[in-house]
């Protein structure tokens, strides 16, 4: 039932996140409770330790949906950044959420910043990021909370991107 699942969210959570795990309020193992509380920072946490994983990153990385591509995802985030942000996005009634990777490919260099997840074994910066937006009612709207998301990851996007390398110095 929802308890060995709420038992084995808390094990899991535990073994990737060690004693942050205990800031998580998990109300039942569906994940889709209004009671379970957890921040966004966790989130990216969470996000940092399994793209640091070599071991589950490839399954974890291809199951999150694809901007402009793919899923939940495939009419946003085109024309720029199509192809760059794989998330995963949610939704229950005045909660709307985004999380996941902003990637670069080929990147020359990773940014240091502790939101920041780099591969370097694998030439990618990785910018692990999360939007959870509560509380939502009119005249806000999700479809205005969605293009809030779109925008932030533009926004990051512009700070963040690899620069073109610049021929004679």
């Amino acid at each position: 039932g929802w308890d060995n699942g709420t038992a084995a969210m808390r094990q899991w959570l535990t073994a990737r996140l060690g004693s942050n795990a205990s800031m998580i309020r998990i109300s039942d193992g569906s994940g889709m409770s209004r009671n379970n509380r957890v921040s966004a920072r966790l989130f990216v946490q969470l996000l940092r330790t399994m793209y640091l994983d070599t071991k589950l990153r490839p399954t974890f990385v291809n199951s999150l949906a694809i901007g402009g591509v793919d899923g939940t995802l495939r009419k946003r985030f085109r024309p720029a950044l199509a192809g760059s942000v794989h998330g995963k996005s949610g939704y229950i009634n005045g909660v709307c959420t985004l999380s996941g990777y902003l990637i670069y490919r080929n990147a020359d260099t990773t940014i240091a910043a502790a939101e920041d997840v780099a591969s370097s074994a694998d030439d990618h910066r990785v910018i692990a990021f999360s939007f959870l937006f509560n509380n939502i009612q009119p005249p806000v709207y999700v479809r205005k909370v969605r293009s809030v998301h779109e925008g932030l990851l533009r926004m990051i996007d512009r700070h963040t991107a690899p620069k073109p390398a610049r021929l004679g110095g």
